[in-house]
């Protein structure tokens, strides 16, 4: 089954916050809103002309109406979760917001905003539609958005097994006038050429000219790349070394991704403890889906040592921090106390962490 649906709503969820922060919840109350900024009159359009008019806007009011649960989620993410489940139930109104969507890309793009082929590639990807997907990125890069290169290079190698295709476009990024892009281009060409191909020394060498462009998030990649790849040649304290470099920088996501790389690298060489503190320091983190990484990690570990009170300090911690992943660490909690023979504080929590959305907990829940 296609999953475009993914796509498409990231992307209606976007014009439908545009369409909120411009009319506010007036948008959900009359059909007659209008004379918004582009992006703000498409979100009104979606809502009245194609994700079901009165009954979307209805259902939409008493969404945002909602009080935060116990994730506390914000409106942003109950928009995000009401356009998904919608689209995913219903392919044909999937497909008529994409076509509403493409048609205002085609035209954004004609009156010069080059990156919303950008968009339209994504969207086309997302669909199938590989040719038409790298039409559209090359279009935005022949009109001066080089950032494009990047996604063009990967539907090159991810979506077409296009090794070469992909170096190509790479190598253009990296030659491009634009440092962002060159230092990005560096550091996926560094991790193609090490994970498939295995060619370490020329990855080692894409990753060090990473490093060098100083690039305040990219050189960091760079290191964290150099870093994979002394794991495995092998050599786990140079990598472990570069990942507690990494831990201490400002980037929020660059140090939250070395700390979930540490943790997972001292597991494996049995350093409970490190691994342990590790995962910890990365819940405080702002960088939210590698906090949720940290945590998850965090507490199987804790479950395979049987810690109940690790356990429940790192649920107490993620509601505290609202880590996305704190319904999966109660559903381990559950696990532990049902190991423990108290079924009926093990249903509860079970309970509690399938009413939150974890789908591990139904599953124990039927179990039980």
């Amino acid at each position: 089954m296609s999953a475009s649906w993914l796509v498409t709503s990231e992307q209606v969820t976007g014009f439908l916050q545009a369409a909120l922060e411009f009319y506010g919840q007036a948008v959900l109350a009359s059909a007659e809103a209008g004379g918004g900024d582009s992006a703000a009159e498409l979100g009104y359009r979606l809502i009245w002309e194609i994700l079901g008019g009165e009954d979307a806007a209805r259902s939409l009011r008493a969404v945002l109406a909602e009080p935060a649960g116990r994730q506390q989620d914000d409106a942003a993410t109950k928009l995000h979760d009401w356009v998904s489940n919608l689209l995913e139930a219903d392919p044909a109104t999937e497909a008529a917001a994409a076509e509403l969507m493409s048609a205002f890309y085609e035209r954004e793009f004609e009156a010069g905003r080059a990156d919303a082929m950008v968009d339209l590639g994504d969207l086309l990807l997302a669909q199938g539609r590989r040719p038409e997907a790298l039409a559209a990125y090359r279009k935005a890069v022949d009109r001066g958005h080089l950032h494009a290169l990047i996604p063009l290079a990967r539907l090159h190698y991810d979506e077409r097994r296009d090794a070469v295709g992909a170096k190509a476009a790479y190598q253009e990024a990296i030659d491009a006038v634009d440092p962002d892009v060159s230092a990005e281009a560096l550091v996926l060409l560094g991790y193609q050429l090490a994970r498939p191909h295995r060619d370490y020394a020329a990855a080692m060498e894409a990753f060090s000219r990473a490093i060098e462009t100083g690039h305040p998030h990219w050189s960091l990649a760079g290191l964290r790349g150099q870093a994979y790849v002394l794991e495995q040649q092998g050599d786990l304290d140079g990598a472990r070394a570069i990942y507690q470099q990494v831990t201490d920088a400002e980037d929020a996501g660059q140090a939250a991704q070395a700390l979930v790389s540490l943790g997972k690298l001292l597991e494996s060489q049995g350093d409970a403890v490190g691994a342990k503190a590790a995962y910890w320091r990365v819940l405080d983190s702002t960088a939210a889906s590698w906090a949720a990484h940290g945590l998850t990690n965090l507490v199987n570990l804790l479950e395979r040592e049987g810690d109940l009170d690790g356990a429940q300090a790192a649920y107490g911690k993620a509601m505290e921090t609202r880590n996305r992943d704190a319904p999966y660490a109660l559903a381990v909690i559950g696990q532990l106390l049902e190991a423990r023979g108290d079924t009926a504080a093990a249903r509860a929590a079970y309970e509690q962490s399938a009413e939150a959305g974890c789908e591990l907990a139904d599953h124990l829940l039927a179990e039980l």
